[in-house]
């Protein structure tokens, strides 16, 4: 917690040496507001404390479950090997539904493929049209062609 808030004031610092250079440069009074500053450094030092101390809890919780695991499986139990892989369908399971598409993007992104779909097929029928018409031009050159080596 301290440490967050110690560096603060150098991050707010940093922030303003680094400004867009394409935008108009901020003086220093209007890119610090204290209460932002305030808020986002209390916020911020409070989330990484209970991420701190979560993983401080948790964590001879953790390192049991994975001694006693390893254990289990060093001694050839087939009983922990089934274990061990059902968790770890069920975590690849769960991170798959956590990094695939939201639910409610499913609908506007159907509704583009179907757009897209419909001009490729258009494309497509454009593009068979066009074949038609080169290989109807061909044939008719390979029949003047027959005809030329029929006379000569």
């Amino acid at each position: 917690l301290g440490g967050c808030i110690i560096s603060a004031p150098f991050n707010e610092i940093r922030g303003y040496l680094l400004q867009c250079q394409g935008r108009k440069k901020l003086s220093f009074t209007e890119f610090f507001r204290p209460a932002n500053f305030l808020r986002s450094t209390s916020l911020g030092a409070l989330n990484q404390a209970i991420a701190v101390a979560t993983g401080y809890w948790i964590s001879p919780m953790v390192g049991q479950v994975f001694s006693a695991t390893w254990c289990s499986l060093d001694s050839g139990s087939p009983v922990a090997f089934l274990w061990l892989v059902v968790v770890m369908d069920v975590v690849a399971y769960l991170l798959s539904r956590a990094f695939s598409r939201s639910p409610g993007t499913e609908n506007a992104t159907v509704v583009a493929e179907d757009k897209n779909l419909e001009v490729l097929m258009q494309k497509m029928q454009e593009l068979e049209e066009a074949y038609k018409k080169k290989m109807k031009q061909i044939k008719g050159l390979n029949d003047k062609l027959t005809k030329i080596s029929v006379v000569a």
